[in-house]
């Protein structure tokens, strides 16, 4: 018996090995993706009422130039953050994006005062580090929540957060696309954030020097 269950293992690999036909080439493809170079950077500013001419992106998979398509408008006349996407596909159909942050305020005030420190709200902290004149990275606009974001102060008393990405979903603080959200400097060390966060709808803190 146990002679009889070994020849009959032997028999289903060997029909097993006989049916794989080892010199069958596996096809692969390797494709490259577009990459893009954003002429001027990735955040922009610019004085309200002034005007705007897109300093252009290029987009290249290898050595091939691709087309690129832009989506979004910029308003000069209305302060905010405005956001324009660039798109390009490479030979073999694959689409790649990347974005740029155009903010529209008094660059002058906006550029004059630097809204870097640890801030405070209640036995709480964040950390806000400029980017660049006018641009910020909070580093928790829901403390302990890690919600790590980018936010534009406009000159005006407004503080923009453009929509992001969180561990809990889109997060922003800008009334023209959540209207219950906002942010606001109410002091050179103070601000005020009404958050919108897409799991869970508006949560309002104010952190302090």
């Amino acid at each position: 018996m146990k002679l009889y269950t070994k020849s009959l293992v032997m028999s289903f690999l060997a029909i097993g090995i006989m049916g794989c036909d080892l010199e069958d080439p596996i096809e692969s493809t390797v494709t490259q993706y577009a990459e893009f170079e954003v002429t001027g950077g990735p955040y922009l500013y610019v004085d309200l009422g002034s005007s705007f001419e897109d300093p252009g992106v290029i987009a290249t998979a290898g050595e091939n130039v691709l087309d690129v398509e832009i989506s979004g408008t910029v308003d000069t006349s209305t302060p905010g953050v405005y956001i324009l996407e660039y798109s390009a596909v490479n030979e073999d159909g694959f689409p790649a994006t990347t974005t740029r942050y155009v903010a529209v305020g008094d660059q002058e005030v906006a550029f004059g005062r630097d809204l870097s420190g640890t801030y405070f709200t209640g036995t709480r902290t964040n950390t806000v580090t400029q980017i660049q004149p006018g641009y910020y990275l909070n580093s928790d606009t829901l403390p302990n929540n890690s919600i790590s974001v980018f936010m534009v102060d406009l000159g005006n008393g407004n503080l923009i957060i453009p929509p992001q990405s969180s561990r809990f979903g889109t997060v922003a603080a800008d009334p023209s696309r959540f209207p219950d959200s906002f942010a606001t400097l109410d002091s050179p060390t103070s601000f005020t954030i009404a958050q919108f966060i897409s799991c869970c709808g508006i949560f309002t803190r104010t952190f302090s020097m």
